[in-house]
């Protein structure tokens, strides 16, 4: 199974970009394509989908699949990361299907071999296909105590 997620952003900022790519990669391969797509406005017509799982049923979701494609959000991404998840992200556009950006982090953990980043959407089936024998690398979480007490001791 391949699951993706489309996180919790208000509808006017709807993903139609990466929900159309999921929805054409389901109609092309023969493997269950389950979305958890938030208040992304599209009929699927390929990818079974559902607006809003409980976090113990994404969980499981992302636990089941051998591919997990996400936005650029720094929940759904840590989360699938922390649960050992092959991991294809598609960062939102700011100004168009966010309000903030989405690439730097994207990029900056692509560089960090935690996930692929899916720039063009055309390039989603070869980026899960690449990414299902891919080792990926965990996310090395830092230890912000001495940035911060070196900025209150700079005060």
């Amino acid at each position: 199974m391949i699951f993706a997620c489309f996180g919790n952003v208000p509808a006017y900022l709807t993903f139609t970009r990466m929900a159309k790519a999921v929805d054409q990669l389901a109609a092309s391969i023969n493997e269950e394509v389950f979305v958890q797509s938030g208040n992304a406005v599209y009929n699927f017509r390929y990818a079974k989908a559902i607006p809003f799982l409980c976090h113990e049923e994404m969980i499981r979701k992302m636990v089941e699949s051998n591919v997990v494609i996400v936005h650029g959000g720094w929940g759904s991404i840590s989360e699938a990361s922390d649960l050992g998840c092959k991991i294809v992200a598609m960062p939102r556009i700011k100004g168009k299907e966010h309000n903030h950006d989405q690439w730097q982090l994207v990029k900056a953990l692509e560089k960090a071999n935690v996930l692929f980043c899916c720039e063009d959407e055309k390039d989603l089936p070869a980026l899960v296909e690449k990414a299902r024998t891919h080792q990926f690398s965990p996310i090395q979480y830092g230890d912000a105590t001495k940035i911060i007490k070196d900025f209150i001791s700079s005060i």
